[in-house]
């Protein structure tokens, strides 16, 4: 069978404060609140329970919208529960009460569909034996693309880019790090060795790479490693109200057809397309003004653009108080891009940033969960914003007495996670949304360190927050389950896996 999981990261709001006295009681309550919680939900997907879009978690099978044991089916009354198209998707805005917080958004969806027979390989903390450049494994891969994205102060653009490699082993890697400078493919940092179970954190200042409005060459940072590795970007490093942040995608992620979807459209947001192939044919049909600039012009129609590898085209709305939410991105698939999207947030905030998934990979089955704040006094609100991409009615679910505006959410189908937790910022925890009944792990041990007990958010999914030691970390569990990282002014999805 097929079953297919939503991811949908967004950027909430992480204020810095101390850890709490919690973390002893979190810890040791988390597993009786699991069983107590829970005994009387049933959970969607799961046996007996109905079915989500006519799937179910793990080795279930749907038949007449409820999921059973495949062995509890007649042989010739299997069914084809393979996902409906993609039809959704979803971003989120968020916002802080004044000095409140700071605050960084992203926003980004997918789903992703994948084979979970029984009997199928669980892969490993490594991502699998079969976790090679040529075959690389969800979001471990051999060649991403940073870039800094302008803030809304302009002093915050001349402070550090950071790009943080993660290596999952078993074997060291060689990491590059080159701009395409007049055509050829300049070294700018590397090679260097990063050893299994470690990571490396690049610097890049100033403000000259910034990338501008328009088409542009010279401005995009390739990141190639001679074994699959996963890589975070934080922009503005260490910034005092703030910055994005984005687990890039390996380019083996990319594909040639996006719908573009951002933040609020006040301030103006942007979209960067970034090309991985030369002679690439880019075709970008906006839902209203473009701002003109270097290859771009002013119209709401379709138009073109002839890029190289390493090139990049930065779009805004030629209005303010507009977005470029729904525009069709596309080449072909010999031609693969990255989108990135971003924008300016208040003026507590340098700016948000998230590299989005392309069609392929939307779905119809979100789960919500919040980044959280370990401040007692934090008033900051959020919105979850969703994204259609047909004619779409959506259902939201909420435990009694809850609200549903969380800051920061995401699925996978794949219950494998690379975290990695940068030293640089002093508050850093992670976000858990799981099926109840699901084991965790965090380095091969038992989930610990909880900043609070963990709770059921919703029917029959519970949320767990810990907070790592710097450096980088391997969650595992059993069944699918959504991530969020959040440091103490950024926060971002832990990554795309598949299994």
């Amino acid at each position: 069978m097929k079953t297919s999981w939503i991811r949908a990261a967004v950027a909430g709001v992480a204020v810095a404060s101390t850890l709490g006295a919690c973390q002893g009681e979190g810890e040791a309550n988390d597993e009786a609140e699991q069983d107590s919680g829970s005994e009387d939900a049933c959970i969607l997907g799961s046996l007996g329970c109905a079915c989500v879009e006519g799937e179910c978690l793990g080795d279930l099978v749907c038949e007449d919208q409820l999921c059973a044991e495949p062995s509890d089916l007649d042989s010739s009354s299997g069914e084809d529960s393979s996902s409906d198209d993609a039809d959704t998707q979803t971003s989120e805005g968020s916002s802080s009460d004044g000095e409140s917080s700071g605050e960084s958004s992203e926003s980004s969806e997918s789903s992703t569909d994948t084979d979970s027979d029984s009997g199928e390989d669980e892969g490993t903390t490594t991502g699998g034996p079969d976790n090679t450049c040529d075959n690389p494994d969800g979001a471990f891969g051999c060649e991403f693309y940073a870039l800094k994205l302008p803030s809304r102060e302009p002093f915050f653009d001349d402070w550090a880019m950071q790009v943080v490699v993660g290596n999952p082993g078993p074997e060291d890697a060689e990491v590059v790090v080159e701009r395409r400078i007049e055509g050829a493919w300049t070294n700018v940092a590397g090679p260097l060795p990063v050893a299994a179970e470690d990571l490396y954190s690049f610097y890049f200042y100033g403000s000259e790479d910034t990338v501008p409005l328009g088409l542009s060459a010279g401005y995009t940072y390739r990141i190639t490693s001679s074994t699959p590795v996963v890589a975070h970007q934080y922009v503005p490093h260490d910034a005092i109200h703030g910055g994005g942040a984005i687990s890039l995608l390996p380019t083996a992620l990319w594909r040639d057809e996006y719908q573009a979807f951002n933040g609020p459209s006040s301030p103006t947001p942007y979209v960067t397309v970034v090309a991985s192939v030369d002679d690439t044919t880019l075709t970008i049909d906006p839902p209203t003004v473009t701002k003109q600039a270097p290859q771009v012009p002013q119209t709401s129609s379709p138009f073109q653009i002839l890029m190289d590898a390493g090139e990049a085209v930065r779009l805004k709305t030629h209005y303010d108080n507009q977005t470029l939410n729904g525009a069709e991105i596309s080449t072909d698939a010999a031609h693969p891009v990255g989108v990135y999207v971003g924008g300016y947030a208040t003026t507590q905030t340098a700016h948000y940033e998230e590299q989005l998934l392309p069609l392929e990979f939307a779905g119809t089955f979100h789960l919500a969960v919040t980044a959280g704040s370990n401040n007692d006094n934090d008033s900051s609100d959020s919105a979850h914003r969703l994204w259609g991409l047909v004619d779409t009615t959506f259902m939201a679910q909420a435990a009694p007495g809850t609200f549903l505006n969380p800051s920061a959410s995401g699925t996978l189908d794949a219950g494998q996670y690379r975290l990695i937790n940068a030293s640089s910022f002093d508050l850093e925890q992670v976000t858990i949304g799981y099926p109840a009944g699901t084991e965790l792990s965090v380095d091969g041990a038992p989930l610990s360190n909880l900043l609070y007990a963990a709770s059921e958010f919703a029917p029959g999914w519970w949320v767990a927050r810990f907070a790592p030691a710097p450096g980088m970390h391997v969650l595992e569990a059993d069944q699918p389950v959504t991530v969020v990282f959040g440091s103490e002014r950024v926060s971002m999805y832990a990554g795309v896996a598949h299994e």
